[in-house]
């Protein structure tokens, strides 16, 4: 459970456990009885949390979603949680291999999704990548622009050179797309 759900299920136990000693009976309570109660108040907190669920995963049904850097990690995760929303997703890496296995990934847990080898910082190759999202899907509703690059050393260690390229990625390619 997330979100709103955890403090939804609490307020159920609470609710049942406020309402147990409101009906007189003549004869001591069952130790098992608050059990009951407990169990009854945390089926409230699952039930709404699956009827939830259920009206979110399809909120995206429909749309068409293009994540760039979709082979792996953040990417990939994205093209998920698109996907499980009810979205059509085209997922875009600069390596054909990486691609195929996440687009195989997608396609096994029921995501509609399709993988374009694309170089973002080409631009030539961003109106490509366009051309085929809307060729495959028919349209395009969202764009993530989730390709990054990153260097790790200190600032001696890096050139201008390895600066070039981050800004590439990370600032023309999404200039270009968007």
């Amino acid at each position: 459970m997330s979100g709103w759900k955890v403090p939804l299920a609490l307020a159920g136990l609470r609710w049942a456990w406020s309402h147990r000693g409101r009906a007189p009976e003549p004869e001591p309570r069952h130790p098992g009885e608050l059990l009951l109660w407990g169990a009854a108040g945390a089926a409230l907190g699952v039930a709404a949390s699956a009827l939830s669920e259920r009206r979110r995963s399809g909120l995206m049904n429909g749309k068409v979603v293009l994540i760039t850097g979709g082979s792996r990690g953040l990417g990939l995760q994205l093209a998920r949680e698109f996907g499980f929303g009810g979205a059509s997703v085209v997922i875009c890496a600069r390596g054909r291999e990486g691609l195929d296995r996440a687009v195989a990934e997608l396609s096994g847990r029921g995501v509609r999704a399709h993988g374009v080898v694309c170089d973002i910082t080409d631009p030539d190759a961003i109106e490509d990548l366009l051309d085929e999202a809307e060729r495959h899907f028919g349209r395009l509703d969202v764009v993530v622009n989730s390709a990054g690059i990153m260097r790790v050393g200190p600032q001696e260690t890096l050139s201008d050179d390895h600066f070039r390229q981050a800004m590439d990625v990370m600032f023309w390619g999404p200039f270009h797309l968007s």
